[in-house]
């Protein structure tokens, strides 16, 4: 039982801390945000797609041993699970990739296999609705810093921040790519490895 504290207290520590540390950048001046509406949807939707990815990986196990429906009231009756969760989606939120080379396309963030969520397609409640917020718009931001970087590494060495975010503010086409890449990163979510890496020290 001491072990399962310890466990469930760093992650609730980690989690809190990123909150703590992302709040100053959310609020810069110096960061180009959209509106919260938004960012809380992409919460909402990551807040499910990390619990459907485990229990998809549960229905590889063992098909048929839960239903969704079961599975989230599962997930709404175990404070273990649900700190676990935000702690895979704070692992997974430091890789997302970046695409910037796209195609002009519309980004479905569901997959096929997300049809037998039936009516109950958001999961259990991992974090409240700021704090979805935050966590959302700390992505955007290391969205804008990947798409910064890349400008430095090709066309414009030398660039400055604070010329990137007079231009952010300024070139609508510059903005969108920033958007498009961002939301892509966000339906290219697969939290599967880390629920197999992070889980299994949670006896998952």
């Amino acid at each position: 039982m001491s072990d399962q504290v310890e466990r469930e207290g760093s992650n609730s520590i980690q989690f809190h801390n990123i909150l703590a540390a992302a709040l100053p950048v959310i609020k810069s001046k110096l960061f180009m945000n959209i509106d919260y509406g938004e960012l809380d949807s992409y919460a909402e939707f990551v807040q499910y797609r990390v619990q459907r990815d485990l229990y998809e990986l549960s229905e590889e196990r063992a098909p048929g041993n839960i239903s969704w429906e079961d599975f989230v009231l599962l997930m709404r009756s175990a404070e273990e699970l649900r700190d676990v969760s935000r702690a895979v989606i704070c692992r997974r939120m430091k890789e997302a990739f970046f695409d910037f080379d796209f195609t002009e396309k519309e980004i479905g963030l569901f997959r096929e296999s997300d049809a037998s969520a039936g009516d109950q397609p958001g999961g259990a409640l991992l974090f409240s609705k700021a704090e979805g917020i935050i966590l959302m718009g700390l992505l955007l931001y290391f969205a804008e810093c990947a798409h910064f970087n890349r400008l430095q590494d090709t066309v414009r060495p030398g660039c400055r921040w604070e010329d990137y975010f007079h231009d952010l503010g300024h070139d609508s086409a510059l903005w969108h790519t920033v958007l498009t890449g961002f939301r892509d990163a966000i339906q290219r979510l697969d939290f599967k490895t880390d629920w197999l890496e992070v889980g299994s020290d949670h006896g998952l």
